[in-house]
């Protein structure tokens, strides 16, 4: 397969082939500052290499062709990577590609060339990302409504809701599961849900359980808290 080109320890990977090389102008929503060569998932979909050094938050010009081959040896160490058009997925939180599917991972491309004995792989990468593995159900401890309480914020650690969360992503169970299941959910940012219930609840027992289906990464807790806004 070849060996790691000598500027390679500052970058996540090699672009190595492209048939019709298209560049794009992002901003890095990434959360972190990125190399030239990095690979990134932009705006939770959009799978490219960086064309430039780029500061969180700045723009940045990506090769998201979806014919790009990509060398690598940014791989889990538990990997296995020996199947020709095996899955690849890429784990936000670590930062490298994985064939272990798990909560939270995203499918960007497929194996063209396995494993090595040098830890290198060849993949060819999607321009968007083709699924999300499964994320698994998070579960906050009881909450208490009191009488006055009309809202119930919902924080995810470690993960993000998805873009298009629903009310009916979420479950509740005791004492006021009905009426907070009758609330209004509002996604407030990545890691935050709001629901605005009828007030007169009184239920000491309260559990809410954010699913699989309600979450983008996968989070390690939740915490439920309610209050009067």
């Amino acid at each position: 397969m070849g060996s790691i080109p000598a500027n390679y320890k500052t970058a996540m990977c090699q672009a190595i082939r492209s048939s019709f090389p298209e560049n794009k102008v992002y901003v890095n929503d990434s959360g972190a500052d990125l190399l030239q060569g990095d690979f990134a998932v932009l705006y939770k979909k959009v799978c490219g290499v960086t064309d430039l050094d780029s500061l969180s938050g700045a723009s940045l010009s990506l090769t998201v062709d979806d014919k790009l081959e990509i060398l690598t040896s940014n791989i889990n160490a538990s990997a296995v990577f020996g199947t020709l058009g095996g899955v690849v997925y890429w784990d936000e939180t670590a930062k490298e590609f994985t064939d272990i599917a798990a909560g939270g991972l995203r499918e960007v491309g497929f194996i063209v060339e396995v494993k090595d004995s040098n830890d290198l792989i060849r993949f060819q990468m999607y321009n968007v990302v083709k699924s999300t593995a499964p994320s698994t159900a998070v579960v906050a401890s009881a909450m208490t409504l009191l009488t006055a309480n009309n809202t119930v914020t919902v924080t995810l650690t470690g993960g993000t809701f998805a873009d298009d969360v629903a009310l009916t992503d979420l479950t509740f169970a005791g004492t006021d599961a009905a009426a907070l299941a009758a609330g209004t959910l509002v996604r407030t940012s990545d890691t935050v849900v709001t629901i605005t219930i009828a007030t007169g609840n009184t239920g000491t027992n309260n559990v809410v359980t954010v699913t699989g289906a309600a979450q983008d990464l996968q989070a390690v807790s939740v915490a439920a808290v309610a209050s009067t806004v």
